[in-house]
């Protein structure tokens, strides 16, 4: 009976001995994730509203690409402004705090006189921010945005 036994077990114990450890899966990319944004713009004093996507350039979740779009709702005037940062998230696909920055382009009126044509200027962006949440597929962030864009045009 002893021997049966052992019979029964021994392929068993060779087959894990010929694969050798096991490989642990690889981790899943982290998700695209797309979100809508409230703020305020203390430069002008007025409401902006807006749209991102997230987009994850590393399988650790730590690099992403966020390119977004705003509108800013200024007395008498939209502005809109279309950027795209890269963020380096501290804690990976975890969330927490993130810091970066980016290209930024502003479609404006520049000057106080409403006659003049609008124009498009590019500048640069620094974003520092929190990201938390995202169980159950919703989630939050809070984020601090200087955008820097010469008002000359």
């Amino acid at each position: 009976m002893a021997v049966a036994l052992l019979t029964l077990t021994t392929p068993f114990a060779t087959e894990g001995q010929r694969r050798g450890p096991q490989q642990p899966a690889a981790a899943p990319w982290p998700s695209i994730t797309i979100g809508v944004k409230a703020g305020y713009d203390s430069k002008t004093n007025a409401e902006v509203l807006g749209a991102q996507i997230r987009i994850p350039l590393l399988r650790s979740g730590t690099v992403e690409l966020i390119p977004h779009t705003d509108v800013t709702f200024a007395t008498a005037l939209k502005e809109y402004q279309y950027a795209v940062d890269a963020v380096y998230l501290l804690s990976g696909r975890r969330g927490g705090l993130y810091v970066g920055g980016g290209l930024a382009f502003r479609n404006t009126i520049y000057g106080s006189d409403p006659k003049v044509p609008r124009k498009t200027s590019q500048g640069y962006s620094v974003v520092v921010g929190t990201k938390f949440g995202g169980g159950g597929g919703l989630g939050a962030q809070l984020e601090l945005r200087w955008v820097f864009i010469s008002e000359s045009g």
